[in-house]
């Protein structure tokens, strides 16, 4: 955990835009280990320091927006009514920002969506990378924690939705293209 921090931190330091997209592109990843926990000192720290945070925060949004996503397209795509209302209820959480019943009830379980939210995620972290999103408080990661990317620029946080609205509609597209083995009905 030490270690990715620190590598985080590091490429951050260098290159933060491409950092804030692997991030958001490996956090699926990282909250499936539990090893998205390493990173709150490195973030916590920046906090302190700086006041704000640039590349955990702005990368964990459009991942957890991804997730959402990917399971919201699930839900509309399944032919399982039961499985549908887990997608529903998972992806409108991931929204908001706890993604573990979508990645675990959904995502991980159909294998597709895990990658479409990967690529998505990444993506919108990108562009928020490249904007300099920068995040001023503590908190969850989803839409409702979305004042804590309001600042003295009005336009950091119009650049955190666009890079959430990004991850949501790559995400989205690229699993409505691909598929997935659809949950057969329980008899």
């Amino acid at each position: 955990g030490n270690y990715l921090a620190v590598a985080f931190s590091f490429l951050g330091d260098k290159i933060g835009f491409i950092t804030v997209g692997l991030l958001a592109a490996c956090l699926p990843w990282l909250v499936m280990t539990g090893m998205h926990y390493s990173l709150l000192p490195a973030y916590v720290n920046s906090l302190s320091m700086l006041g704000y945070e640039t590349v955990i925060g702005p990368g964990n949004l459009p991942s957890n927006i991804a997730q959402g996503a990917a399971a919201l397209c699930v839900a509309i795509k399944t032919k399982n009514k039961n499985f549908r209302q887990l997608a529903v209820s998972g992806g409108v959480t991931a929204l908001l920002g706890v993604t573990e019943p979508a990645l675990f009830g959904v995502n991980v379980r159909l294998r597709k969506p895990l990658i479409a939210t990967t690529i998505g995620g990444g993506l919108g972290g990108l562009y928020a990378g490249l904007t300099g999103v920068r995040r001023f408080g503590g908190g969850g990661a989803g839409l409702a924690a979305i004042g804590l990317y309001v600042g003295e620029n009005p336009m950091n946080v119009i650049n955190a939705l666009i890079s959430a609205a990004i991850a949501f509609v790559a995400t989205f597209a690229i699993l409505w293209f691909i598929g997935f083995d659809d949950v057969p009905e329980e008899a």
